[in-house]
């Protein structure tokens, strides 16, 4: 990696982010990761965007169509980011007791502050990942719990100021 692409991840790593499950396909064909690059593009339609490296999991599933969650991930649950962070047992991960089904079939976090529900419009590839523009179908709220965010390389609660 170059001195300036050290200082970028660097410089992101002091960035507070909400902490995400990417989920794509549905059924036995459903994967999941941890994604903090997360961002709303418009409301008419509803469109998020979310990038997705290249070597994760879930990225031969990233194709225009494929249905897509994002569950924001509420704190206290660090070790379901965890769970999708790292490589071990991605097989694993959607069969795991936090999951819940749509009843359109998308996977989705059980206990998440929100949820939408949708599929890939668009996918562009930008240097080592993907940006998937998803077309927003359905959004799920959660009871008021507070959000788990990711900065300064480790997690932390957000608790909204009154």
């Amino acid at each position: 990696m170059s001195d300036a692409g050290r200082a970028f991840r660097d410089g992101m790593a002091r960035v507070c982010h909400s902490v995400w499950i990417v989920a794509v396909g549905t059924g036995t064909e459903a994967s999941g990761m941890t994604a903090t690059a997360v961002m709303s593009v418009t409301d008419a339609p509803p469109t998020l965007a979310v990038c997705v490296n290249e070597s994760a999991s879930i990225a031969p599933l990233c194709s225009p169509g494929a249905c897509i969650s994002l569950s924001l991930v509420s704190a206290g649950a660090e070790s379901t980011a965890i769970a999708f962070a790292t490589r071990d047992h991605p097989d694993r991960r959607i069969a795991a007791p936090w999951w819940d089904t749509t009843p359109e079939g998308f996977p989705v976090l059980s206990d998440a502050v929100v949820v939408f529900t949708g599929r890939i419009e668009n996918s562009q590839k930008v240097g080592t990942h993907r940006l998937l523009l998803m077309t927003v179908a359905a959004t799920s709220l959660g009871e008021g719990k507070s959000v788990l965010t990711h900065g300064a390389r480790r997690f932390q609660a957000f608790e909204p100021v009154s």
